[in-house]
């Protein structure tokens, strides 16, 4: 569980979505999932980025969260957080918008063209390290349920 959630935070600190997206695309991940995967990042990266700007905005005004109580920190963040979402909405819409304005869609039809995935190929290199990770994956997944690792070892 950590495993994931601190590799979760490392995708999101390090990738931007252009790379997270053409590294789906490059292990053959279905268009449409690699889209919602990367899409999914974005907006939790610009869910935290306008949280962090209203909240430095507030503090700019003379908020002092340190001084509030629970009840009133609690107050604050349901006010912070109905905001957020309505422009989150927003957001997505006028992110949907573009895409059917240029005539993208998830459901298929015409066969889109990525020029910067023609580009891109996976070499030996590549597949070895994909095959470490994956041997390694499986390996903690394996080890988290079974007392398989070091841990038994004498020395």
């Amino acid at each position: 569980m950590m495993t994931a959630l601190f590799g979760t935070l490392f995708i999101l600190t390090v990738c931007n979505d252009n790379d997270l997206l053409m590294s789906l695309r490059l292990i053959r991940i279905p268009h449409f999932l690699s889209m919602i995967v990367a899409f999914t990042f974005r907006g939790i990266q610009l869910f935290f980025d306008d949280m962090f700007a209203i909240t430095e905005a507030q503090k700019s005004r003379g908020l002092d969260l340190d001084s509030l109580s629970i009840f009133q920190k609690f107050k604050w963040f349901v006010a912070l957080v109905i905001p957020l979402f309505v422009l989150e909405f927003r957001k997505m819409e006028e992110t949907a918008n573009a895409a059917d304005s240029r005539g993208y869609s998830l459901r298929g039809g015409k066969k889109r063209t990525d020029y910067k995935l023609e580009e891109a190929k996976l070499h030996g290199l590549d597949y070895l390290i994909l095959s470490f990770l994956m041997v390694l994956l499986v390996y903690m997944i394996l080890n988290s349920f079974l007392p398989l690792g070091f841990n038994s070892l004498p020395f």
